[in-house]
């Protein structure tokens, strides 16, 4: 969910990680990929296609964003991954809150509407990781600083990674 510490995790576990490349997907983020309505499939697939072009290189990619597996195991470009693992950052809905309600005022992230949103989707994460195919691990960042969220990624990273 929006302000579990995805995208500071992905900055700084960018520098660390040497054996994967760490991509955040709001780089490629535009209105053009704004499809609800469809499940974002084109902005899925796009990020799909890049990943598999840099795996092809012998590069494995850790993609950070906010998604559930249902909107990427069904794509076409899926078929060129062997296996994918999803880790679902979500923390205390009222420390969501407050990073929320903290955040720059333009981002309009302390909305009321953004706040039900958010704090839907944080719950369904969690309520939902073990019904999803293939499941998502959870990683609670409600009490944690950024060191030690960054530490479990990678952690979780390199435990998922094949063996050489």
């Amino acid at each position: 969910a929006s302000s579990s510490g995805k995208t500071m995790a992905a900055l700084k576990l960018s520098r660390q990680v040497k054996d994967v490349v760490v991509l955040d997907q709001d780089i490629l983020w535009n209105d053009t990929f704004n499809t609800a309505d469809d499940n974002y499939k084109s902005f899925r697939n796009t990020w799909l296609r890049m990943a598999k072009n840099i795996n092809q290189a012998g590069r494995p990619v850790v993609l950070f964003g906010s998604a559930i597996p249902e909107q990427f195991e069904s794509l076409n470009e899926r078929r060129y991954f062997e296996k994918t693992h999803y880790l679902s950052l979500y923390c205390a809905p009222e420390e969501l809150t407050n990073r929320l309600k903290a955040r720059p005022h333009w981002r309009k992230s302390g909305s009321e509407e953004n706040l039900k949103s958010m704090l839907e989707f944080n719950h369904w994460l969690k309520e939902n990781a073990e019904k999803t195919e293939p499941k998502m691990s959870l990683l609670d960042t409600s009490e944690i600083d950024i060191a030690s969220t960054i530490e479990a990624i990678q952690k979780w990273v390199e435990e998922r990674l094949p063996k050489k």
